[in-house]
């Protein structure tokens, strides 16, 4: 089961920056701190990778069904790995996000 989503959530810090254990980052010795500063994450508070894998039929359907535009990803799931994001401006995605994973982890281990 994945517990990102509420580590992120519950988080005591306003900017989150995650990264999985199996990332390395690109230029690890200057710092990370800079991606607190690109225009995109003060923008919309958040930046997010696309992934090498496409996206599937389920994904595909849930996104159509909340209303989200793919265009910008190239059909593409979101890598999961590494994330920035700002807490107190997407707490309740996050929370959103945490609950559906609860939910998909029982469903799935029901089947």
């Amino acid at each position: 089961m994945c517990i990102r989503d509420r580590f992120i959530a519950s988080s005591s810090f306003e900017h989150v920056l995650w990264i999985d254990t199996d990332n390395m980052p690109h230029g690890s010795g200057i710092g990370l701190n800079w991606l607190f500063e690109e225009p995109v994450y003060k923008q919309h508070g958040a930046i997010l990778w696309s992934d090498i894998t496409p996206l599937t039929v389920q994904q595909r359907e849930l996104y159509m069904q909340l209303g989200c535009e793919e265009d910008f990803r190239e059909g593409r799931a979101v890598e999961s790995g590494q994330l920035v994001v700002n807490r107190q401006r997407h707490l309740g995605s996050l929370l959103l996000a945490a609950v559906v994973g609860m939910v998909y982890h029982v469903s799935a281990s029901e089947m």
